[in-house]
């Protein structure tokens, strides 16, 4: 009987329609798919070295937990209730991040929590293609290759600027800047803010100037990507000054932050989405429409 049975179970198997037989597997991702070879790889832990992320190790090669976040982690334990966030994240988490890059933000800026760096991009674009449409956004010809999926499924227009020399070794700083004087008024121009990924070129104190006043004389919308914030210089103020004079240039500029590398949380996905805006009332506006957006994203963070 048994046997009648898993033959008609088969058979209605067979029967499954294929519709999605033309559908090719893709590519693996540049860097988690080396990731991915690592922990396949039968070889011993403490004979491989998995360099396709950047991580807290131990000698062991475990992940490190660094040590305030074990002690907020055992805090977390104790205190912490099951229950949802709003769309816009926890209130107190938000407020520390805003503090955390403003220095001392006040009552224009909307934060949202989200999901560290590729769900604060993912959803600040998608606000900016409802509500800033018809923007090309302009990103540095050499970025973290997750950028160009995140524009891309986010359906937004997308031109490169020049960032390295020939060479890929220096910050080509004056072809920057003429790529960035073409640019149309208006248009959306990504920036790393501090040891960019992957070169760890960074612009001069002097050339953040610069480029403040080109986006000032030119409307730009600055969004910096805040994936190291700290460790450019060991300094959180010194590295977020960029951001910060942009804040005092009265440029308005957005900050999507990731705090998977400076703190070490890398599957806890704890990132923030950061809006400059003119008044509390449009900030008001802003952060309830990144909720929305939240909402039908992925609920809540």
């Amino acid at each position: 009987m048994r046997s009648l049975i898993a033959t008609a179970v088969m058979a209605a198997a067979l029967k499954q329609p294929a519709r999605f037989a033309t559908l090719e597997v893709p590519p693996k991702d540049a860097i988690l798919g080396v990731k991915e070879e690592f922990l396949a790889d039968p070889a011993p832990a403490a004979d491989k070295i998995n360099l396709s992320v950047g991580a807290y190790r131990t000698d062991e090669g475990e992940p490190w937990v660094l040590p305030p976040i074990a002690a907020a982690r055992r805090r977390l334990v104790e205190t912490m209730e099951h229950e949802y966030l709003a769309s816009t994240g926890d209130a107190g988490y938000c407020a520390h991040a805003a503090r955390l890059l403003y220095g001392s933000p006040g009552d224009e800026i909307a934060t949202v929590q989200s999901l560290s760096g590729t769900g604060s991009l993912r959803l600040c674009f998608e606000f900016l293609k409802r509500h800033y449409p018809d923007k090309t956004v302009y990103g540095p010809s050499c970025t973290w290759a997750n950028h160009w999926n995140i524009l891309r499924d986010a359906g937004m227009n997308v031109e490169k600027y020049a960032y390295l020399d020939a060479a890929g070794l220096r910050l080509d700083w004056p072809a920057l800047y003429a790529d960035l004087e073409q640019a149309p008024d208006g248009s959306i121009v990504l920036l790393h803010l501090c040891a960019h990924n992957p070169s760890g070129n960074d612009p001069t104190r002097d050339q953040w100037k610069e480029l403040a006043a080109l986006a000032k004389r030119k409307n730009f919308l600055p969004l910096f990507d805040s994936a190291y914030l700290g460790f450019a210089s060991g300094d959180v103020d010194a590295d977020a000054w960029p951001f910060r004079h942009f804040v005092d240039e009265g440029l308005a500029p957005w900050a999507c932050v990731s705090f998977s590398k400076n703190f070490g949380l890398y599957s806890e996905r704890a990132g923030a989405v950061h809006a400059t805006c003119a008044d509390a009332a449009e900030a008001a506006a802003v952060k309830a429409n990144l909720g929305t957006l939240a909402r039908a994203l992925y609920s809540n963070p």
